[in-house]
C-alpha cells in the first residue's frame, strides 16, 4: 500500500528531473561553468569585468525577481579582503545602477 502513495511522488520527481537543460557559459582562460536549469528560468552569463564572470537568473513568467552571481579571479598569493570585494562589487555594479535611485544611494 505505501509503494502505491510513493509511486506517483516518483513519477513527479522524474518529470521534474526530465525538465532541466543545462546551461553551459565558458569563461576564457578560466574554464567553463554549467547550471543545470528549468524550462521557466532564463539564465543569461557573461564576462563583466577583469577577472570576473557574472550571470543572472530570471523567472520567464512575470515575477519581479532576479538572482545575480558573480565569480571572481584573485591571485593565489594574496587573501580577499573586504575593501577588494567592495571595489569589484562597485566596479561591476556601476553599469547596472547608474542614474537610478539605487545607484545613488550606494556609494
Amino acid at each position: 500500500m505505501k509503494f502505491r502513495l510513493l509511486h506517483p511522488a516518483f513519477a513527479l520527481l522524474a518529470l521534474l528531473v526530465a525538465n532541466v537543460r543545462g546551461e553551459e557559459f565558458t569563461w576564457t582562460g578560466h574554464g567553463t561553468f554549467t547550471f543545470d536549469v528549468p524550462p521557466t528560468v532564463k539564465l543569461q552569463g557573461r564576462p563583466i569585468a577583469e577577472g570576473a564572470f557574472g550571470f543572472q537568473a530570471t523567472p520567464k513568467a512575470a515575477v519581479p525577481a532576479l538572482l545575480q552571481l558573480t565569480a571572481l579571479v584573485t591571485p593565489s598569493d594574496h587573501a580577499i579582503s573586504e575593501s577588494f570585494v567592495q571595489n569589484q562589487l562597485k566596479e561591476m555594479a556601476q553599469p547596472m545602477v547608474a542614474g537610478s535611485v539605487e545607484g545613488k544611494s550606494l556609494w
